[in-house]
């Protein structure tokens, strides 16, 4: 296994809403089992909260922060559910 990092930048967050955001992926972190055990004090993640510039573009972002990533996610401005997708309709 490898060791992976995930970087997110976040533009107009305020710090409490970064925390209350750094905890939930936290609870996904243990519910996929990489997080301190009971029996195994081994830590297998840590989060950080720091504060860094907005990019201009995506393409500064890809300069900078994003330089040398796997994989590039843009987040849709409006969440919507996985079966919205696939024609679902809750009415």
């Amino acid at each position: 296994m490898r060791s992976y990092k995930i970087t997110v930048l976040m533009e107009r967050v305020s710090e409490e809403d970064g925390v209350e955001i750094a905890r939930e992926f936290a609870d996904v972190l243990a519910a996929r089992g990489i997080a301190i055990r009971d029996s195994d004090e081994t830590v297998r993640s840590a989060i950080g909260l720091e504060h860094g510039e907005w990019p201009e573009n995506l393409g500064l972002a890809l300069e900078g922060d994003l330089a040398g990533a796997l994989h590039i996610l843009v987040p849709k401005a409006v969440p919507q559910a996985p079966d919205l997708g696939l024609g679902y309709s809750p009415n």
